[in-house]
């Protein structure tokens, strides 16, 4: 009953061809559940003024139509829609293709892509490359742009018309008019041809489908969303008397089914431009001839009637994907690429864009295989997915919104490298591309922690600054496949060291002395020592002794410290403060140590009392240690704690408060372990002032408290 044409390994698919020849020879015995009965003329919308339809292509749902309607003599070509109700939009007039129409102009064949966003047809437009060539029109920003020539190889001198593109965009079919014209035939009859795409998506050579589908006069090819299942019409000997559709099926690469005549559809008239909605697999086509009365339906030059199909020929199972493609911060919709690939060999089966202004996009996908999609837009984020539409036949549509993103979010945490404590620095973005410094908004989040978002699309240069720290820097490639709206980035700032001399002498010698050097960073009360004998534990920087009593310590640019510098035996202690943040402050500190000797004295430095008080504050602890350390080390020793005041006050008042806080300091030291015997308090009141009382800064000098040595005992 059926034959196959192209098969090259007949025994390879014997089994397969027994099984589908028995599954259609069954259906076709079930025929008589699909007759002429149910072949309904189909009205488009205006056909009740204007009667002549003359083609029409179709959406994956059947709800969308574009169709050639002849008005006031010239061929119109209009867009409508239709709700699950049936009714119908207003129809929209193609004005980019309706203004070239003039008389004499003729439209043969229409063809809608998968994503509905091009149009081909055949048109006899000025200016062409022979008399009726293949034009397409894309739909972008809600208007279809003026008509294209698809040009050579498709055209030629000759007329090629009623082309249809494949799902997968990859192929075209369509008519050429026959160079010899069969006389005894009132018809133009035509050759279908077949031309694919090479990987730089030109076309390539038409080829011709040789016999049986081309025996002398066909049209109008219509390939179903299916990729396999194709509609044509031919004038055949079985046929009844003029143009009739019939079907064929691909089953493998370059091998199709016979053409089968659709008895189900086909009339004495000429039934041709045939185009199957995915969804509910009913035929739509065209009959016409004029005035002309057949099953009591009086067709007027050209009506559009609709037949359900018999299982035999309807497409193999598609999954429609719909959805909408939107800005995620916006929400608008708008238009993008859609990338259709295998998942597993990479190999792109097709490409479509979705509809720029209601950011809708169906795709026609034939069911039982694995997907993956991508979808692009310039300056947009990228997103994808893979889908098997294996188990999901009887689900027939399937939706997935995708929304895109057009800047990113880059966090970054910056903090000390050694602390580990947040900082505050400056963010500057350069725009590579540009060469632009530019301003995108910089957040701050919490101490330390950015978010600077920025657009996609570029590459930038980002520094990040903060004084006395190294810079850091980073490039960001934002003009690639970006797949996430955040990317977070720790950054650790090295603090900009500095060498820090110091030099140890002995004051009456002016030689240089070994020395322990005990540095504390004010900024987080760390302590290390520098000695001959010992280095930085490296929480701060590394430390070299250049010779006998020189040191040089790496310490941070912009840091305040104090120096405390000692030799543990026969020498007082020397303290200071550093403040690297003064640019006057000098990198380098000459200290001299007073050898411990009978009757010398040592200023205690920041030993502070409550007002009117002997009571100590807490902030004078760290000095009176270094004197419980110097006494400690030197035990043959035995000093006065001797305490001064200003001019404020009687002379009485200030020799008893100087006494008190003499005692309160000897009181500490007793505390800490030192002997009473070693000690001796002593309160001068104003009598030994150091500057005149005469403004405030003097007058602090004055309140001082000092140690000195009464006595050394020889060991």
């Amino acid at each position: 009953m059926f034959e196959l044409f192209g098969l090259s390994n007949f025994d390879r698919m014997c089994k397969f061809m027994k099984a589908f020849f028995l599954t259609i020879f069954v259906e076709l015995l079930l025929f008589s559940s699909v007759s002429w009965a149910q072949v309904r003329e189909f009205k488009l919308p205006l056909t009740d003024k204007y009667p002549v339809v003359k083609d029409l292509a179709l959406s994956f749902d059947g709800n969308s139509f574009i169709y050639l309607l002849k008005m006031d003599s010239l061929w119109k070509m209009l867009e409508a829609e239709r709700d699950a109700q049936g009714n119908w939009s207003t129809p929209t007039m193609m004005d980019s293709i309706n203004g070239l129409m003039k008389t004499g102009i003729e439209i043969e064949g229409i063809s809608i892509s998968n994503d509905e966003n091009r149009l081909y047809f055949g048109a006899n437009l000025p200016g062409g490359v022979g008399g009726y060539d293949i034009y397409y029109t894309k739909r972008k920003g809600g208007v279809w742009s003026k008509p294209i020539n698809v040009g050579a190889p498709i055209n030629t001198a000759g007329d090629e018309t009623a082309p249809s593109i494949s799902v997968d965009n990859h192929t075209l079919f369509f008519a050429r008019k026959n160079a010899k014209q069969n006389p005894k035939l009132p018809f133009v009859c035509k050759s279908i041809f077949i031309a694919d795409r090479d990987l730089n998506g030109n076309w390539q050579e038409p080829v011709q489908m040789p016999k049986p589908f081309n025996l002398g006069c066909e049209d109008a090819p219509k390939m179903a969303a299916d990729n396999n299942t194709l509609v044509f019409s031919s004038v055949r000997e079985e046929g009844m008397g003029a143009f009739d559709l019939y079907f064929t099926k691909r089953l493998a690469k370059d091998m199709w089914l016979l053409p089968i005549k659709i008895d189900t559809a086909n009339t004495e008239l000429n039934d041709v431009a045939g185009a199957i909605s995915s969804k509910d697999s009913l035929l739509y086509y065209t009959v016409n001839n004029q005035n002309h009365s057949f099953q009591n339906r009086y067709v007027y030059k050209s009506a559009c009637f609709v037949a359900p199909l018999l299982p035999a020929f309807r497409p193999d199972p598609t999954i429609m994907l719909q959805g909408v493609i939107s800005d995620l911060n916006t929400a608008k919709p708008m238009g993008a690429r859609i990338v259709l690939s295998d998942p597993f060999t990479s190999e792109i089966i097709s490409e479509f864009e979705n509809n720029d202004q209601t950011g809708k996009y169906n795709l026609s996908l034939p069911a039982n295989r694995e997907y993956r999609l991508d979808y692009y837009k310039e300056n947009y984020s990228h997103y994808f997915f893979n889908l098997s539409t294996k188990d999901k036949i009887d689900k027939n549509i399937l939706t997935k919104d995708v929304k895109l993103y057009s800047t990113i979010n880059l966090i970054f945490n910056v903090f000390d490298k050694d602390r580990f404590e947040p900082l505050a620095g400056k963010i500057t973005v350069l725009d590579v591309t540009a060469n632009i410094e530019i301003q995108p908004t910089i957040n701050l989040l919490k101490p330390g922690r950015y978010n600077v978002n920025l657009p996609i699309g570029k590459k930038y240069k980002i520094s990040l600054e903060k004084e006395n720290f190294e810079s850091f820097g980073i490039e960001v490639d934002l003009a690639g496949v970006i797949q996430f709206d955040e990317f977070e980035r720790d950054v650790a700032l090295a603090p900009v060291l500095q060498n820090f001399e110091i030099d140890v002498a002995d004051r009456l010698t002016s030689e240089n002395i070994d020395a322990q050097i005990e540095i504390t960073d004010l900024e987080n009360n760390e302590t290390f020592i520098v000695s001959d004998l010992k280095n930085s534990d490296g929480s701060v920087g590394s430390v070299s002794m250049n010779e006998k009593g020189k040191y040089t310590v790496k310490l941070r640019q912009g840091g305040r410290y104090t120096v405390n510098v000692k030799n543990p035996k026969g020498y007082f202690y020397y303290s200071t403060k550093v403040d690297l943040s003064s640019e006057n402050d000098t990198r380098k500190l000459d200290v001299k140590l007073d050898p411990i000797l009978a009757h010398t004295q040592l200023e205690l430095k920041n030993i502070t009392f409550e007002s009117n008080s002997a009571d100590l504050n807490s902030s004078s602890f760290e000095e009176l240690d270094r004197g419980v350390k110097l006494l400690t080390d030197n035990p043959n020793i035995k000093i006065e704690i001797a305490a001064h005041t200003d001019n404020v006050g009687s002379p009485e008042y200030n020799i008893k408060l100087s006494d008190k806080r003499a005692q309160s300091v000897i009181n500490y030291y007793i505390d800490k372990g030192i002997f009473p015997q070693r000690l001796v308090a002593k309160g001068y009141g104003l009598t030994k002032p150091v500057a005149l009382n005469d403004t405030e800064e003097n007058r602090a000098k004055n309140r001082r408290v000092e140690l000195k040595i009464l006595d050394i005992k020889n060991e």
